[in-house]
């Protein structure tokens, strides 16, 4: 996420444009909803980035979070990584 697209994909610019407007879009609808996104890593550092201020351009490298993680998000907090735990 650090290093510049490869041919034919989508620039991290064009990403953040994108996830934000689907966040603004979201919490226009759902004002008051607690709401589950399910999303690959890309996506996932990217609405991190968004919803704590990422400027256009800026690496999204701090962003990232672990794989299959679930994460709550919630607006001016930082973000929290929740326990998952197994039993069979």
């Amino acid at each position: 996420l650090g290093q510049p697209p490869a041919e034919g994909v989508e620039p991290i610019a064009d990403l953040i444009v994108r996830v934000r407007s689907f966040y603004e879009d979201v919490k226009t609808r759902y004002p008051h909803g607690r709401i589950l996104v399910v999303a690959h890593g890309g996506i996932s550092a990217a609405l991190h980035g968004v919803i704590c201020g990422v400027e256009q351009g800026e690496n999204l490298s701090q962003y990232c979070l672990p794989n299959a993680t679930p994460v709550l998000f919630e607006e001016g907090k930082d973000p929290k990584i929740l326990e998952v735990t197994c039993h069979d």
